[in-house]
């Protein structure tokens, strides 16, 4: 009985210690938890932020000389170019006093990293014996299509430079020529009709897509490029390139104008 007595006050300091320690290591347990639920409204935070370093460039190219007068061209040798008579449309000056179908870019070769062709093709389109559009753009690697859409043959000329790189006859109704060796390189592309040689288009190939052909409006705007020091380029087909320096800042728009007051000559 004695023994049996001195067990007792042992069992129950014991149990005592064993349940100091346990709420011990609960309360330890509890405290290293609260800093990862304090970490989450800082991951939410991080996750609003604006992306950075990409900007935009906006801008409009000016005409400060005398329209040229638009001849009507020599149709009359095709009925069906005949029926619809119609003028040179190389130089266009719109109604704000800027200039049509300037194709504006930055630079080949400026902005860093490779940019993967659009899967959508280049649409090049021979409607009322006329190439449309007459100036825009592509990305190195994407798929040329040219249509016609006239009722008459039509041949498809296209230079770079002075080297043929596509001379194929497209008789009315045959289907689209589609061609992935043509938009291989940057390069200026001029497409001509060996059957009407009045019809002339252009198609200025990019390593990047940061490009756009002005309108009725004469603007561009080139989004979501690359923050950094840039040349801008503005080519038309019968006044050449000119050039300006731009600096694109993230989340802003860096302004560019352009100005051609007829007197010059592309090389």
């Amino acid at each position: 009985m004695r023994g049996r007595r001195r067990l007792v006050p042992i069992c129950v300091a014991l149990a005592a210690v064993v349940a100091a320690g346990c709420s011990k290591k609960k309360t330890e347990d509890s405290e290293s938890a609260e800093p990862a639920a304090a970490e989450k409204p800082a991951a939410a935070e991080k996750a609003t932020e604006p992306s950075a370093g990409f900007g935009s460039i906006s801008g409009t190219v000016a005409f400060s000389g005398k329209a040229p007068e638009a001849k009507e061209l020599p149709r009359k040798a095709d009925p069906v170019c005949a029926a619809k008579p119609m003028k040179d449309n190389e130089v266009i000056v719109n109604s704000n006093a800027t200039l049509k179908d300037v194709l504006v870019r930055i630079a080949p070769g400026a902005v860093k990293g490779k940019f993967a062709a659009p899967d959508q093709v280049v649409p090049v389109k021979q409607e009322d014996c006329m190439y449309v559009p007459r100036v825009q753009g592509a990305v190195a690697g994407q798929i040329v299509q040219v249509e016609n859409a006239d009722k008459t043959m039509h041949n498809v000329h296209t230079y770079r430079g002075q080297e043929t790189i596509l001379n194929q006859g497209q008789p009315a109704g045959s289907p689209p020529i589609k061609k992935d060796n043509v938009a291989t390189e940057p390069a200026v592309l001029k497409f001509k009709c060996d059957v009407h040689p009045w019809m002339t288009g252009f198609v200025i190939v990019t390593d990047h897509p940061f490009f756009q052909t002005t309108g009725t409006d004469g603007a561009f705007k080139l989004d979501k490029v690359p923050a950094g020091k840039y040349t801008l380029e503005a080519w038309h087909s019968r006044y050449g390139l000119k050039t300006v320096s731009v600096t694109v800042e993230p989340n802003k728009t860096a302004e560019a104008k352009f100005s051609f007051d007829g007197t010059e000559k592309a090389e």
